[in-house]
């Protein structure tokens, strides 16, 4: 049954027909000029305002939206507002001439905008930024479809392997093919490494599953305004293994994405408030029964100011400051789990002068059972004391030597995610 979702979804990420784009603008010459550069690639539907285009809409399968900010009668933002209720997935971008900051913010903070474009725009770069929303799109829209797939599929096997029970060997074999494929799915959407280590200079990513998918994830978003210039890294262990844990660590992904880059919220306890927010509210709860949870780091590097933010639920942040292993303790909480105290979220601000490096971790690296026990946070310090100077992919390879040779022969426990980032 799992290998028949994985049939269709693999169907769907083919090269499909035009993309549906409309163009909002007040200004017949703009409207004629994006219908001529763009219509080759895309299926461009124009209007002239934005009552004119909620009409367009209804009678139209719009993947992405365009709208000029100034026009008599609705402002872009206006207009985008009332599209979000009836056309959730719709990817939506403002293109206009004045620089109107609060305007930005608006869009940013109401309407989830995914770009802001200033006129005249370059028809290339436009071309290039409208070719990745529509993946984002796509990616999106695919990552849901799982979700709710892998759901079903989870339900249907749990009945089955209770009324056959003699089927459970073929059952198996179809689990472990689409588990494969969810694999790939989910590593499909983490972000590169390539790309971290770009954005940072020089870091690393320890990422191993327990088993085919992961409980584990981390994430990443860089925000560069002219104004500020952040990095968002966020390490998360969600409750469960297998295709429970990666269920949660797909929505975990899902609410982040929305947090930061749709809403703009970039203070890290807010991203973890909002993240416990939307984890109750998508299960379907209204108070923190401690099963469905999440243990998350978030850092904030202001390269600007040189500085970063950390909050952390149930994690802590290691920092190597003029050769010593420090640590910024997290609140000791989960997401969505129990709170002593109903204590909010708390981030911490740490100046990055004399930081040569920091580390998240999920607690599967320190955790792992062998022979001797457990490795211990303690283990840990004096193992990055030793190789914190070096360059980040020979520290990656060392922990993994050293992890492998911990478990002398032992199975895997739980996933395993270790972070680190030179500054």
């Amino acid at each position: 049954m799992l290998q028949e979702i994985a049939e269709p979804l693999a169907k769907s990420s083919k090269k499909k027909d035009k993309y549906t784009i409309l163009f909002v603008d007040d200004e017949v010459i703009n409207l004629r000029l994006f219908s001529v550069a763009f219509r080759r690639d895309f299926n461009v539907i124009t209007a002239s305002s934005g009552a004119e285009a909620l009409e367009v809409l209804d009678n139209n399968d719009v993947k992405l939206i365009l709208t000029d900010q100034q026009m008599p009668g609705m402002l872009g933002t206006e207009f985008l507002e009332k599209t979000i209720e009836k056309y959730p997935d719709v990817i939506r971008m403002i293109v206009t001439g004045f620089a109107d900051i609060d305007a930005i913010a608006q869009a940013v903070n109401k309407v989830g905008i995914y770009k802001y474009i200033t006129k005249p725009w370059d028809n290339r770069e436009l071309k290039l930024t409208m070719d990745k929303a529509l993946e984002t799109y796509e990616l999106k829209n695919e990552r849901n479809n799982l979700v709710k797939k892998l759901e079903e599929a989870n339900q249907s096997l749990e009945q089955k392997v209770e009324e056959r029970t003699k089927e459970l060997t073929e059952a198996n074999k179809r689990l472990t093919s689409s588990l494969t494929y969810a694999k790939t799915i989910q590593e499909a959407i983490l972000p590169a490494e390539q790309e971290v280590v770009a954005n940072f200079g020089d870091a690393f990513i320890l990422y191993k599953p327990f088993e085919h998918v992961s409980g584990d994830f981390f994430w990443y978003s860089k925000f560069d305004d002219g104004r500020k210039d952040l990095e968002i890294m966020a390490v998360v262990d969600c409750v469960g293994h297998g295709v429970a844990g990666a269920l949660l660590s797909m929505i975990g992904e899902s609410l982040l994405d929305k947090i930061v880059n749709e809403k703009g919220i970039y203070r890290p306890d807010d991203i973890l408030s909002n993240m416990e927010d939307g984890l109750l509210r998508m299960l379907g709860k209204t108070d923190k029964e401690g099963k469905e949870t999440m243990d998350a780091s978030i850092v904030v590097v202001d390269k600007k100011r040189n500085r970063l933010e950390f909050a952390g639920a149930s994690q802590n942040l290691l920092y190597v400051k003029d050769g010593v292993i420090e640590t910024i303790k997290g609140t000791r909480m989960s997401i969505g789990g129990v709170r002593a105290g109903e204590k909010e979220f708390e981030a911490e601000q740490l100046d990055l002068d004399g930081v040569q490096a920091i580390y998240m971790q999920s607690d599967g690296y320190r955790d792992q059972l062998s022979p001797q026990g457990k490795i211990t946070i303690r283990r840990v310090k004096e193992i990055l004391e030793k190789i914190y100077d070096k360059p980040m992919q020979q520290q990656k390879e060392y922990l993994d030597k050293f992890i492998m040779k911990w478990m002398d022969g032992e199975d895997q426990t739980d996933d395993i995610t270790v972070v680190g980032i030179k500054i």
